[in-house]
């Protein structure tokens, strides 16, 4: 379920933690959170056409039946913790009980008015949730892309510390997971 929630979703990681956490904190179960997550930045549609088109056949169902053991792999490492249901007052989204006795006398510019006030409300959150963190993740991309000229990390040999030290860097570049998939085009450089 939580596959076919995120699949269509097709948005980067950056946008996809905080859907998937508003996910689960409106009520919804942790495997399916954790597969929308997963699914949407790797499982979309311009990601699975860059796959199919830029590797060989083979390699690309390989990578697709990966994601799915990932996806499996989550759902049962969800399923085996403790299960620990949110507390109705920490839900977000907590749908509230409708007022019987009212029922029959809410107009439909009430109830359109309630609506679009509860869509401000919401995005008004997200906004002011995400926009300062996306703003510093960028700023500390572009820092780190013109502090370090771009032909440093080629001609570097290999080691752990200098693995480590790439991936310290590749934190703060702003580079969307789709970029995983260039990463076997390039020919391997192979060590005298």
């Amino acid at each position: 379920m939580g596959m076919a929630i995120g699949t269509p979703l097709g948005v980067c990681v950056n946008c996809a933690a905080p859907i998937a956490r508003g996910m689960y904190s409106s009520g919804m179960r942790a495997e399916t959170t954790l597969a929308a997550m997963i699914a949407s930045p790797t499982m979309n549609i311009v990601v699975m056409t860059m796959l199919f088109l830029l590797l060989p056949f083979y390699l690309a169902v390989t990578k697709v039946a990966l994601r799915h053991y990932d996806l499996c792999a989550g759902a049962l490492i969800c399923r085996l913790l403790p299960q620990v249901e949110l507390p109705e007052d920490e839900l977000i989204c907590a749908i509230p009980v409708p007022d019987v006795d009212n029922l029959g006398q809410e107009t439909v510019t009430n109830s359109a008015l309630e609506v679009g006030k509860s869509h401000l409300q919401n995005r008004w959150y997200i906004v002011k949730m995400t926009v300062p963190l996306m703003l510093l993740a960028g700023t500390l991309g572009a820092a780190t892309a013109t502090v370090l000229p771009a032909g440093i990390i080629t001609g570097l040999p290999f080691s752990i510390l200098i693995l480590f030290g790439v991936a310290l860097i590749g934190l703060f570049l702003p580079a969307p997971i789709a970029f995983v998939i260039a990463q076997p085009l390039a020919p391997p450089r192979l060590l005298p």
